[in-house]
């Protein structure tokens, strides 16, 4: 089925041509996340994870340093906008659906059912532990991640 190991957050066009079967018979999903509490969760995950790339760098920054890379596209790691992940290549339709992290209990009982299958509670994995995302934020950082992920905050529907 897969030509060879997937790495890691793939985009639906990278996955499609790693894979050797017809995808327009399958049922495709994807979760996207809360912009804001997506950057907070990555930094503290690189500042946890010693082997990641990322670690090094995330523990002598600041969180602003930190966003301030990612919106200069300096932070090389799964930074790119969640819009970029879900665009379907030319050969194969959009995905069927579009959950949400901050729903994914529910959003993963309408796939089960989507599918026809028994549901099940998802493990919690990766998991960072911090405050609530918005105290990292000041008012000028929060701007800065909305105009960097303006397009997925716009077309997910997500607020501060």
């Amino acid at each position: 089925m897969a030509r060879k190991k997937f790495p890691p957050h793939l985009t639906y066009i990278a996955a499609a041509d790693m894979l050797t079967v017809d995808l327009n018979r399958f049922y495709k999903f994807t979760f996207v996340r809360n912009p804001w509490d997506r950057f907070v969760s990555m930094y503290e995950y690189y500042r946890k994870d010693t082997k990641h790339a990322m670690h090094q760098r995330c523990m002598s920054c600041s969180f602003g340093d930190f966003i301030d890379d990612v919106t200069a596209r300096r932070a090389t790691f799964d930074t790119r906008n969640q819009i970029d992940y879900i665009v379907p290549p030319a050969r194969l339709g959009p995905l069927d659906f579009i959950g949400k992290v901050e729903n994914i209990g529910n959003d993963f009982s309408n796939i089960c059912r989507a599918l026809g299958i028994e549901n099940t509670v998802l493990p919690v994995l990766n998991t960072t532990n911090h405050q609530h995302y918005k105290s990292y934020y000041s008012d000028a950082l929060q701007r800065e991640i909305e105009e960097f992920c303006k397009p997925e905050i716009e077309m997910f529907g997500y607020t501060y």
